[in-house]
């Protein structure tokens, strides 16, 4: 126990170490009721017309983890235990000396195979809610006149996201705003007035009080 403790704060072990702390207080205080599940969340528009590389890097990367269609931090919480069992395997059995130059070696097919098993997990879990969705949710139901909160911290005419109320889960889609409205803000309520099916994207504009 006392090796394994050691192993655990080594200096080239201590980053990860600290972020899986992190990770077990978060759903320590999530399981008490003290926080939200999706307290740390991003708000991610995952629409797939963004402009600019670093938007569609953003795109790629939540679809491959399926940030779409999951809480954010259950999968980096699950990729936060890959990879700090990753460093503790490869540099206790490859890395005994401590050395930060291997440590940065070792964690390159460490982050590989941690993204892949958390890939290999999460894809079949949400493979089987995305078939419950699709019962849920026939494409069928009409979108136009619906009432929805915004999630992301603002909406305007380039990105924007916000939820519908249902039976279930909430229906997260991608919103703008009409050329020449004013920006909505997270928390807003707004009705839907258009839809884009071009790029699956819906035009709102603020309830009034």
């Amino acid at each position: 126990m006392t090796e394994f403790v050691a192993e655990a704060v080594a200096f080239v072990n201590l980053p990860l170490t600290g972020l899986l702390g992190f990770v077990v207080l978060y759903w320590g205080l999530v399981c008490l009721g003290a926080l939200d599940s999706d307290a740390f969340d991003l708000d991610l528009d995952l629409d797939a017309s963004a402009e600019g590389g670093v938007g569609k890097l953003g795109y790629a990367l939540a679809h491959f983890f399926h940030c779409d269609e999951g809480p954010f931090m259950a999968i980096a919480s699950l990729l936060t235990v890959f990879l700090w069992m990753g460093a503790m395997l490869l540099n206790y059995y490859f890395n005994p000396g401590h050395s930060w130059l291997m440590a940065g070696a070792l964690f390159v097919p460490n982050a590989v195979i941690s993204v892949a098993l958390t890939k290999a997990i999460v894809f079949p879990i949400f493979r089987i809610l995305r078939r419950i969705k699709l019962r849920e949710e026939p494409s069928s139901v009409a979108m136009l006149g619906q009432i929805c909160r915004v999630v992301t911290l603002t909406v305007d005419g380039d990105s924007g996201q916000a939820e519908i109320e249902r039976h279930g889960a909430p229906l997260k889609i991608n919103v703008r705003v009409g050329e020449g409205a004013r920006s909505l803000v997270k928390g807003d309520s707004a009705v839907i007035f258009f839809e884009n099916k071009e790029n699956n994207t819906y035009l709102i504009k603020k309830l009034e009080d």
